[in-house]
């Protein structure tokens, strides 16, 4: 994870092409998917299986605590 402001606008395309080569690099070691408070598609956030399993529940009324 990386962010923050820019402190002058000439650095933003610099920073950027930076941050893309820092997660390109970092790629091979992610899982494909996100951080639960970075995302609200809950298919990158979630495996198959605990989408599944969440999705039942809430359809059911299901409190999963």
């Amino acid at each position: 994870m990386a962010g923050g402001p820019v402190p002058a606008p000439e650095l933003a395309a610099p920073t950027a092409a930076t941050l893309g080569r820092v997660r390109g690099a970092m790629a091979v070691h992610g899982s494909g998917r996100s951080p639960p408070n970075f995302g609200d598609d809950a298919a990158a956030i979630y495996p198959p299986t605990v989408l599944a399993r969440l999705r039942g529940s809430s359809a059911a009324g299901t409190d999963i605590r």
